[in-house]
């Protein structure tokens, strides 16, 4: 499937997603982008080379960073390797093998056990019934070497699993997964996952596999990513309007997919007696949902041409693309009329008066007249302002008029009456400041006089005293 269809560029949450989810799911319909480790990564992808049986070959990338999805995805094509390369079906032939050699070896051990206590009690000495128990014991040995080349077969398997898995891991990202293994197998006790602990040690097996692979899960997933996943695609998905509804199912189809392989609480330590592993929703459940994220025109038009509700995908697939077909046409031939329509009446969205509440007004282009003032162009002025008749500033000779207050002959500004405009002067501050200045020192001088001479007047009479 091709990301860019069912994820255009420029796609937000609010076009795919009801309402505004503050908490986001484990793996999102918009996947999250790292262009930091995007543009770290860029030329170092490396990947292993897998020979199979028939001596064909295929190549896996080696996981190193990234984002949840990204490695989700890599875990299950590390979960594929195994299986193309026959992994897991040399370990079901071999168990399959171990169980049968098991059950002959006992069936022989109770053949022969029950043979000794029927000779005990007849005691027979017949040569044929010695040589019966011969044949039985010799049964037993070859059923024995069986089951023990069955075991070594299992064995070998299961490393085969456990080593291409780690195989497919950078150093870096294979340091935790060698952790998991050691504390999972070959350690006694050991803790599982939902926190029980347990004395005897387990050897490799596919339970442990799997059980390890739930664990390196966990690194990057909560423990409740599969319930999280599965509200998230029942409750919350709807199909954007730029999205094909082709694209839109696969899209939702990957992310069912996802569902058996994120962890979920049945595999935690809060897992209660009645908690249930988390399942992908099958074929006509999904199909149902995804009927339920179209549009409710969409729903109304397929209630009126089916009699039930929709039990496979592909089917319904074919049902809404007919309908997606009806409504593109419709639209355009709505789009063409309406173009057709204001083409003929003349009427055009350009040049609409904006607040008007009407689609058929068009705003008039202001007319401009042009100004000009022969006496302002002639002795100075903003001519263009205005005409000759408005002047305000000239008189017919080319004088100022009184009213205007502008400029005299003498270069003065002056008032209606003639009067210069002066008292507004910075030079004029200045002075008028400087003259009260000197006034107040000469104030202050006149008093400290006073006081001198009232100061000696009071001595010379206490000395007469």
């Amino acid at each position: 499937m091709s990301a860019s269809k069912a994820v255009p560029e420029g796609l937000k949450n609010q076009e795919c997603e009801k309402g505004n989810r503050k908490k986001r799911p484990p793996i999102p319909y918009i996947p999250v982008v790292d262009e930091v480790q995007e543009a770290v990564n860029r030329g170092k992808e490396y990947s292993y080379k897998i020979k199979l049986p028939d001596k064909t070959e295929f190549n896996v990338p080696i996981w190193d960073t990234g984002t949840q999805e990204a490695f989700l995805i890599h875990v299950q094509q590390a979960k594929s390797a195994c299986k193309r390369k026959g992994l897991f079906k040399d370990y079901d032939d071999a168990l399959e093998a171990e169980s049968r050699a098991d059950e002959q070896v006992k069936s022989l051990r109770r053949a022969i056990s029950k043979a000794n206590k029927k000779k005990e009690k007849e005691k027979e000495t017949d040569p044929p019934s010695q040589s019966s128990q011969d044949d039985l014991k010799a049964e037993l040995a070859e059923a024995l070497l069986e089951k023990k080349a069955a075991e070594s077969s299992l064995v070998e398997a299961a490393e085969g699993f456990f080593s291409l898995y780690a195989n497919l891991l950078s150093e870096d990202a294979r340091f935790r997964w060698d952790k998991i293994v050691t504390s999972q197998v070959g350690t006694a006790p050991w803790t599982d996952l939902q926190g029980n602990e347990h004395p005897d040690a387990r050897e490799k097996c596919m339970q442990s596999f799997q059980d390890c692979m739930t664990f390196h899960l966990l690194d990057m997933f909560p423990s409740d990513a599969a319930e999280q996943q599965r509200f998230y695609i029942s409750n919350v998905l709807k199909k954007p309007q730029r999205v094909t509804v082709r694209n839109f199912f696969q899209r939702v189809e990957q992310l069912n997919g996802y569902l058996s392989y994120l962890p979920c609480i049945y595999d935690s330590p809060r897992a209660t007696p009645a908690t249930k592993p988390v399942a992908a929703f099958d074929e006509a459940e999904l199909a149902n949902l995804l009927l339920r994220m179209c549009p409710e025109s969409w729903q109304d038009q397929y209630d009126l041409t089916q009699d039930s509700l929709p039990q496979s995908v592909r089917k319904l697939l074919g049902v809404l693309e007919n309908v997606e077909k009806v409504v593109a046409n419709s639209n355009a031939k709505e789009k063409a009329a309406k173009e057709s329509a204001e083409k003929a009446t003349g009427k055009r969205d350009k040049g609409k008066r904006k607040g008007t509440g009407s689609d058929n007004l068009r705003v008039p282009k202001k007319v401009r007249f042009a100004k000009n003032c022969a006496l302002c162009q002639k002795h100075g002025g903003a001519h263009t302002t205005h005409t000759t008749s408005e002047c305000r500033k000239y008189k017919d000779d080319g004088t100022l008029q009184k009213s205007f207050g502008g400029k005299a002959a003498d270069g003065k500004k002056r008032h209606s009456s003639g009067k210069k405009e002066s008292s507004n002067s910075f030079a004029q501050v200045m002075e008028r400041f400087s003259k009260l200045e000197k006034a107040i020192k000469k104030s202050q001088k006149s008093a400290h006089k006073r006081k001198r001479r009232h100061e000696s007047s009071d001595t010379s009479d206490s000395d007469s005293e």
